[in-house]
């Protein structure tokens, strides 16, 4: 998996998978075209920035097989939805850290995951703001150059949380062919983090496990 086709993936909500589609037009997004490098951003002061990366997932959480991804535009959401890149970029977060991981196959799944730290009091706040925005494509159909791929979102079942944050999953339809994001966003105290898991499978299962780990380090 290419940090290209991850970073066109991410444009049309972190679909990598063999469905090929394009950055939605007509959604306009004042954080779309911000760009994150993995494990890092530009405004993080260095002793932050090692307190946020201990919070990040490492290949460690994942099965046998899975690599991080340490291209510097792995996780670029350039022209990306607004219902996509806010929870990429946790907005309105203060600092912020990112990874991304590729598991292995031909078409093999894909996780991006976003810690970021708010100022005192925002981060429980954000929760509303953010899932309202990406519950916003829900039913959309996003024009992926000249054929229609649908938008369906649905709240998940048993979350690693029960207090701030929410779990769901987007489907995105192209005639018979399916593809998913799963989406986590969870809070605790001042720190928030955002995991997106894109395959052509519907199970939930592996990325509700991997939710709670990244919930667990917070």
């Amino acid at each position: 998996m290419s940090a290209h086709r991850l970073r066109r993936a991410v444009a049309v909500a972190l679909c990598a998978v063999p469905l090929a589609v394009v950055a939605c037009s007509g959604t306009p997004s004042t954080s779309a075209t911000a760009t994150l490098a993995p494990g890092t951003t530009t405004t993080v002061p260095p002793a932050q920035e090692a307190i946020l990366r201990s919070l990040l997932l490492t290949s460690a959480d994942f099965p046998a097989g899975w690599t991080q991804d340490t291209q510097s535009d792995a996780a670029g959401v350039q022209g990306t939805p607004a219902c996509v890149a806010d929870l990429v970029l946790v907005h309105g977060s203060a600092e912020r850290v990112n990874a991304v991981f590729v598991g292995p196959g031909q078409s093999p799944p894909a996780v991006i995951q976003t810690v970021s730290a708010f100022a005192p009091g925002a981060a429980a706040r954000s929760v509303r703001a953010l899932r309202a925005t990406f519950d916003g494509c829900d039913g959309r159909t996003i024009d992926a150059g000249g054929t229609g791929t649908h938008v369906a979102i649905r709240p998940l079942a048993n979350p690693p949380t029960a207090g701030d944050g929410f779990t769901a999953q987007m489907t995105l339809t192209e005639g018979e062919r399916a593809s998913y994001l799963d989406v986590f966003y969870g809070v605790r105290g001042d720190n928030a983090t955002f995991l997106g898991w894109s395959s052509s499978s519907p199970d939930t299962g592996p990325f509700l496990q991997l939710s709670a780990a990244a919930l667990a380090k917070l």
